[in-house]
Parts: structure tokens; C-alpha cells; sequence
């Protein structure tokens, strides 16, 4: 995976095959887990580790059920690789409209919501130094407050997984799903 950078694969399938089902699959293998301060959680504490590796985890009403591993656990090199990577995880599912206008505000709000997502960054980039801290800073909360145009729009997946690979030190994964919807 390292010298991947910019790497794009294309999954095209007929409607109903499974496509969102296998990409939400995969961000749960390949996410990072982190607390509020965007922190690295344990393992021991990562509920997608659970789903793959097997464990007790606690379902709606507070029941709790015992996970099997799954056969990837057969893997050793494979899970060394789970959870270990930030990912940004986009679908476009809801993003309709009955214009242009309608349809940038519906993204601006997948956007501002995916932003939200990674609110602790504001600590990170508090935590840095130098002339870059200022434009980040500003550039940030236009994202996290939805205040932004067209081109912060259009540049807004790079920032983040430029902010992403700073903070965590590791490339990022970047899974768009039902990118035709709004076109």
C-alpha cells in the first residue's frame, strides 16, 4: 500500500450487487478507531476489530452477543493491516435535488456532516506551529460550520485526507459510493 498515493480503483457492478454492503466492509477493516480527542483506541476496545476477529459486543437494549472469528483471522499479515488506516467514507446516496442549487447544497451537508465526523482535528491543528496553522485553522471551520463555496467544495476530500494523513502519520482511504446520484 505505501507508494499508492493518488491510486484510484473503480468498482462497477448492477444495481443490488452489493457494491455499499462490500465498501462499508471495507472502511470497518481499514479504519482507525478513535476516542473524541482522536485518540487511537485499543483493540481490545475497537468494536470493527470485534467483527472481524470475534468478541463480545454490546447490542441495542444493552444485550450483548459473542462474534466468531471470521476466516480472515487466518491471515495473519491481513490483520496486522486492521484498523490501521483513516479513512474517509462518502456516499452520495441521499444527495438529489430538482436543481444545481439544490443538489451543491445537499453535498455542501454530506461535506459539513463529514467533517463533523473528524471534529477532533481542531485539536490537531491547534497543537501545530508556524504560518500554515492560521489558513488551516479558518479553512477547517468553514468545513465544520458549512460555510463554504464551490471551490472549498471541489478541494474538500483533498484537505481532509491531507489533515488525516498529518494527524495519524499514514495514508488515507478515500471510499465514495453512489457517486453517480447527484449527476
Amino acid at each position: 500500500l505505501e507508494g499508492s498515493v493518488g491510486k484510484v480503483t473503480l468498482i462497477t457492478r448492477p444495481r443490488r450487487w452489493g457494491k455499499t454492503m462490500n465498501m462499508d466492509m471495507l472502511q470497518r477493516f481499514l479504519a482507525i478507531e478513535v476516542d473524541e480527542q482522536g485518540n487511537s483506541l485499543p483493540r481490545e476496545q475497537c468494536l470493527n476489530h470485534k467483527l472481524f476477529a470475534g468478541g463480545e459486543v454490546t447490542l441495542d437494549f444493552g444485550d450483548t452477543k459473542l462474534l466468531k472469528p471470521l476466516k480472515i483471522t487466518n491471515y495473519p499479515a491481513l490483520m496486522k493491516r486492521q484498523g490501521q488506516y483513516p479513512v474517509i467514507s462518502l456516499g452520495f446516496k441521499d444527495v438529489t435535488g430538482e436543481s444545481y442549487r439544490e443538489i451543491e447544497e445537499a453535498i455542501k451537508m454530506q461535506l459539513t456532516d463529514l467533517y463533523r465526523e473528524h471534529s477532533y482535528l481542531e485539536q490537531h491543528i491547534h497543537a501545530t506551529s508556524g504560518s500554515v496553522k492560521q489558513s488551516y485553522q479558518e479553512k477547517l471551520q468553514r468545513y465544520l460550520t458549512g460555510k463554504f463555496g464551490e471551490q472549498d467544495a471541489r478541494k474538500s476530500l483533498r484537505f481532509l485526507s491531507e489533515l488525516l494523513s498529518k494527524h495519524f502519520g499514514q495514508n488515507v482511504y478515500i471510499l465514495v459510493d453512489e457517486y453517480d446520484t447527484p449527476i
